[in-house]
């Protein structure tokens, strides 16, 4: 097993321009112009900080890959952007000869969105200007003014705050680095970061699987709430952020993603994790009625005191007494179809037969059962049919008053938060069935 090297650091005039890399591997050997061998260094993040001077204001772009695309998503305000290069070329024996090339450009690229942790007021989802990062990669940044600009964005914040984003467009942003530019529009701060991914070009190119329906224009979003993008995703970000620690949301959003990278086969039982997550931090959650068992625990185990202690006589030293006394102990918890019925009624989220069968059908995958290719177009069905119902009880949970995008249906149709999935025919049935 290669071990990378801690930490290398480089300065240059006296210091004023650092660099440090972390967690360093080393790359393949290349010849340079000179003949000589050049060692690649492959670090998984590192640090550039140019100059030492505190700027007056600090404006900070995280920068992100596998954004949302017009065709999926709207984008609703307009950046106009103007250029001009001047040309001057000079001889001794001649004139200058001077000449100016402008160019102009207009586009829906952005739009406005909740404000991240250090910075002020809201901050801004954009699009990347071409020929910057390669656009099959679908960069998108997020742009914000810090409110102290001596200070460095707290990363595991802005993961966060990325996390609730991702959920709210239907893709897993996936952030490559932050710069910090000063009033002046000068860099002095860059942190760059290895992309999470297995494999980053097919996560690029994955359909958009947006919660909820977003519109892709601005036409309509004057005359109703619900289709501007900018009140929708406000919404789902400060609802998700708010309920993210008591529900864990973020953890079963990492499970979604890793089920939306595995094979078809695969996927069932990454996204019943993900609900199993949710469902387990909701009745360890002051949200709970249940707990998840028939009667409070000091109630059981006053009832139970003398039945238990009655078995442990009767087992005397039985090889597996401990073992039969500990399922004993345990009668007072619901059992794992109760649970997932106990979750539903207290969230007070109905489900159908398609619900019903997406859940069952994990269990094929997750004990070691395969599916013919015949199979397969029914697998993607209840696969997104599971999809569909882990949205729904993200949307409940962050109290989401719209409707959702059933993509148990054909066409993905919305509906009412309190309508189950219609399956593939919109008949209610799952697929298959």
């Amino acid at each position: 097993m290669v071990s990378p090297l801690p930490t290398i650091r480089a300065s240059k005039l006296a210091g004023v321009n650092r660099l440090s890399l972390d967690s360093v591997y080393r790359g393949e050997h290349s010849g340079n112009m000179e003949g000589k061998l050049v060692q690649h260094l492959l670090p998984t993040s590192a640090t550039i900080e140019i100059g030492r001077s505190t700027p007056q204001s600090a404006t900070c772009f995280v920068w992100c890959l596998n954004g949302p695309e017009s065709d999926d998503f709207g984008f609703t305000k307009r950046t106009i952007r103007d250029r001009m290069i001047r040309y001057i070329r000079r001889r001794k024996e001649e004139t200058d000869r001077v000449g100016e090339l402008k160019g102009h450009s207009s586009s829906l690229d952005y739009l406005s969105i909740p404000g991240l942790p250090g910075g002020v007021s809201q901050a801004t989802l954009a699009k990347v200007p071409n020929g910057i990062i390669n656009n099959q990669l679908r960069p998108i940044t997020l742009e914000y003014e810090l409110s102290d600009p001596d200070t460095r964005p707290d990363a595991k914040a802005i993961d966060d705050y990325i996390y609730a984003l991702s959920f709210a467009i239907g893709r897993r942003l996936i952030p490559v680095g932050i710069s910090l530019f000063d009033q002046d529009i000068r860099p002095f701060y860059h942190k760059l970061r290895s992309a999470w991914s297995m494999a980053l070009g097919a996560d690029c190119s994955r359909r958009s699987y947006a919660p909820i329906p977003l519109t892709t224009g601005s036409s309509l979003a004057a005359e109703n709430p619900l289709l501007n993008n900018e009140i929708v995703l406000a919404t789902l970000i400060e609802g998700y952020q708010r309920e993210d620690k008591s529900c864990a949301l973020s953890e079963a959003m990492w499970l979604i993603w890793l089920a939306e990278a595995s094979p078809l086969d695969a996927a069932l039982p990454n996204f019943a994790a993900a609900l199993e997550c949710i469902m387990n931090a909701w009745f360890r959650s002051s949200k709970t009625k249940s707990s998840s068992k028939y009667m409070p625990d000091a109630d059981w185990q006053k009832a139970s005191a003398d039945a238990l202690s009655k078995l442990k006589e009767s087992l005397g030293k039985h090889q597996y007494a401990d073992r039969m006394l500990r399922r004993a102990a345990g009668a007072n918890n619901f059992g794992v179809n109760e649970r997932f019925g106990k979750f539903f009624e207290e969230l007070e989220l109905p489900v159908g037969k398609v619900e019903d069968h997406a859940i069952y059908a994990r269990n094929k995958a997750a004990h070691g059962g395969r599916y013919e290719s015949a199979h397969y177009e029914m697998l993607g069905n209840w696969t997104r049919a599971y999809r569909t119902l882990l949205h729904r009880v993200v949307l409940k949970i962050v109290d989401w008053k719209g409707e959702y995008i059933d993509y148990s249906a054909y066409g993905f149709p919305s509906r009412a938060l309190a309508e189950p999935l219609s399956g593939p025919q919109g008949d209610g049935k799952p697929a298959g069935a």
